[in-house]
């Protein structure tokens, strides 16, 4: 079993049944647990019940309802409901993971998968491709769009990759 000490400054840590399901999604999906933990922090401080009035973002991993309903279609949920912790951490999960996918088809290094998936959950997968289009066509490297995306999105990747490696595991016998 795997226990994880979190960063001192995060206003709330994670219930256990949503590391053990963050944990469960992340492996099923060959993502990092710990970027996902970061991730859903960033998203909602854990709040199932997150709402963005803004954009319509909801649950958990905050999806927007179209990619939601979009991903419970292709995981076969029964009866799709955003607000389910469940089927929201496994449908954000499951994005972000073919987010990350994306990328690595296209020969990106893991870390830099990493970093371009999080722009797209962030800012959306067509907007971070015709950034790299445009900015950055034959290198694989975030840092040659960083300058040209969104204030907020820059801040987003940046609190998320740093805060997983302040994220430790324990491995409990």
């Amino acid at each position: 079993m795997i226990i994880y000490t979190f960063p001192k400054k995060w206003k709330k840590i994670p219930a256990d049944r949503v590391v053990e399901l963050i944990g469960l999604y992340s492996d099923e999906y060959g993502v990092d647990a710990r970027l996902m933990l970061a991730q859903t922090y960033y998203e909602s401080m854990f709040d199932p019940n997150a709402f963005n009035k803004r954009s319509g973002a909801s649950g958990i991993r905050q999806m927007l309802p179209r990619v939601f309903q979009y991903n419970a279609e292709k995981l076969g949920f029964q009866n799709p409901n955003i607000f389910d912790l469940k089927q929201n951490l496994k449908a954000g999960i499951y994005e972000f993971s073919n987010l990350q996918k994306h990328f690595l088809k296209y020969g990106y290094e893991l870390k830099e998968a990493e970093k371009f998936a999080l722009a797209s959950y962030n800012w959306g997968l067509g907007h971070v491709m015709d950034c790299i289009l445009k900015h950055s066509p034959n290198e694989k490297m975030f840092v040659n769009i960083y300058p040209y995306i969104p204030k907020e999105t820059q801040k987003y990747v940046d609190n998320i990759t740093n805060d997983r490696e302040l994220i430790e595991e324990h491995e409990l016998a």
